[in-house]
């Protein structure tokens, strides 16, 4: 699935979140064979770690961004400063009005569950905007 196919795709998207969840890892912890109960977005917001979605292998360090699909197995390995992160769980409802060969592509590639990581362009403004979903989870603000 090409990035104008992805683009036309989300546009035909609902996105609900499910959950919001900061959490902290020590020096050298670890999370080990976590089965990703929904979409994920995982944000570090402070230190580094590795993380293993299925066999693939992503370093997390300062702010990034890791995306993984629901049932994947995730693996995070703290390095020696630790990791602070948020979780934004989420799941996609694709609209009925969803052109035939958008459908098609979704269900033969499933772009949901593929995971990534990016360096966002501008960290503090995703920090900010992480913290104040957590503060409104909290609140019961969803």
């Amino acid at each position: 699935m090409d990035v104008n196919q992805l683009i036309a795709l989300w546009n035909h998207a609902e996105c609900k979140v499910v959950d919001v969840r900061r959490t902290t890892i020590g020096a050298s912890e670890s999370v080990y064979r976590y089965r990703v109960p929904s979409s994920l977005f995982l944000i570090s917001v402070r230190g580094e770690a590795e993380a293993h979605v299925g066999r693939e292998v992503h370093r997390m360090q300062r702010v990034t961004v890791l995306h993984a699909g629901k049932g994947a197995v995730l693996d995070l390995v703290a390095g020696s400063a630790g990791l602070d992160y948020y979780s934004v769980y989420y799941k996609v409802v694709i609209g009925a009005a969803i052109p035939s060969e958008l459908a098609a592509s979704l269900e033969e590639d499933r772009p949901q569950d593929r995971s990534y990581s990016f360096a966002p362009d501008n960290p503090a403004a995703l920090h900010r905007i992480a913290g104040e979903m957590f503060r409104a989870w909290g609140k019961g603000s969803h």
